[in-house]
């Protein structure tokens, strides 16, 4: 019983729009070819599954080492300069093909609709009125904000948009990743290195080309920042600094992740106890094929050395969030070995998901499926499709969909 009450509180502060129940009946017209579409619990979404017999790059369980290391000092690598951006509102992969939304524009739209006539719920305005939220509302207290890298910084015209931007906070620096460059900051918000892009910082890894989708972390049980980026939809690049300083030097590795029939797509990290998880979806000619995690070995990760990658498919279950442990100085970080996985779950309909652990990736354990959760249920709290939201003196921010954008426990 205390496991499951432990699995909702990690839910709980995942950081995932809740769904509403209103979904379309039918196919829409026009849908994109690429895909093929499916009535699954009410909502239209990619078959999945379609080519679950093809075999993955890499067999589930088998042990493989990355390539590197490779070296690089951050500050050694000039700053890239100004220009505009790729400002189309589209992102391009391996062969100029566009990668769509996980459902066609359509379906989407009508989810927004649905979203607009839905009413207020106090849960949502006033957090203190749920025992169960009130934490949460005590530890967003807003912090030191400042002007971060954009378009007009990023890329010698190789830039994208969306940018999919993360963010890495340490105790005295902040490093901003996004497609296709990085910036390193003080705390206060001064520059230090950058902005750099993707491209020259791994330019000595021949693994890492074309490079999209970064990912930023901090480990606060080693002081240590990492960074990771998709190669060209076969590959993960991945980074780690030397010491506590990201100005500094940097380990550079890389993996295979997908054969080249195949796409490896929308990274996540999540650092762990014993490892760095890395979760992602794997698409094939017809559409989506499953759901991915790897392992990678922190100890030979930050020691320079070779790691030791273990990778397992997790089916229909899409977009793996792996966990991101917190509360090492507060002596509160998790060391029983087991580390957790989020994913959209089977219906794809924002309402639940997945719940996955993931003990002794290195000693032959292999990801189980603890089960899924009904945030709906956990919350009170029926919402809708995120709807765009206005900003000042521009167009409107893209709020994205369902999918799991990061997990912390």
């Amino acid at each position: 019983m205390f496991r499951y009450q432990r699995l909702l509180v990690l839910l709980l502060v995942a950081t995932v729009p809740l769904a509403c129940s209103t979904t379309p009946t039918g196919q829409p017209a026009g849908a994109r070819p690429e895909f093929i579409f499916e009535d699954v619990g009410g909502v239209w979404q990619p078959a999945k599954g379609i080519e679950r017999n093809a075999r993955p790059a890499i067999p589930d369980g088998q042990r493989y080492q990355a390539s590197g290391p490779y070296q690089v000092n951050a500050r050694a690598i000039p700053a890239m300069e100004r220009s505009q951006a790729n400002l189309d509102g589209k992102e391009y992969r391996r062969g100029g093909g566009r990668m769509e939304a996980p459902l066609p524009d359509e379906v989407m739209d009508k989810l927004r609709d649905d979203s607009r006539y839905l009413r207020a719920n106090g849960r949502i305005q006033d957090p203190s009125a749920d025992s169960a939220l009130a934490p949460a509302q005590a530890a967003s207290t807003p912090g030191t904000g400042f002007a971060s890298i954009d378009y007009n910084e990023c890329c010698g015209g190789g830039g994208s948009v969306p940018p999919d931007p993360e963010l890495a906070a340490g105790p005295n620096h902040v490093i901003a990743v996004v497609n296709v460059a990085f910036e390193i900051y003080d705390t206060n918000g001064n520059s230090l290195v950058g902005p750099t892009t993707f491209s020259s910082f791994f330019a000595s890894d021949p693994n890492c080309t074309g490079e999209f989708d970064p990912n930023a972390n901090y480990d606060e049980s080693e002081d240590r920042f990492v960074i990771g980026i998709d190669g060209d939809g076969t590959d993960y690049c991945i980074a780690v600094s030397q010491t506590a300083d990201p100005t500094g030097d940097w380990f550079l590795y890389s993996f295979q992740t997908a054969s080249r029939r195949d796409f490896f797509d929308y990274p996540h990290l999540g650092v762990g106890d014993d490892a760095i998880y890395m979760g992602a979806n794997i698409f094939g000619n017809r559409g989506f094929k499953e759901g991915r995690v790897w392992a990678i070995e922190k100890t030979a990760l930050y020691a320079g050395n070779a790691p030791t990658i273990v990778s397992f498919g997790l089916g229909s279950d899409g977009t793996p969030q792996p966990m991101n442990l917190r509360g090492w100085n507060q002596g509160t970080w998790p060391t029983d070995g087991v580390h957790y996985i989020l994913t959209d779950g089977q219906s794809f309909d924002g309402r639940n998901y997945g719940v996955w652990s993931w003990s002794n990736p290195f000693a032959g354990g292999n990801p189980a499926k603890e089960g899924e959760v009904d945030l709906n249920a956990a919350t009170g709290v029926t919402a809708g499709l995120p709807i765009d939201a206005p900003q000042q003196g521009g167009g409107n921010l893209q709020a994205n969909d369902w999918r799991v954008q990061d997990a912390e426990y």
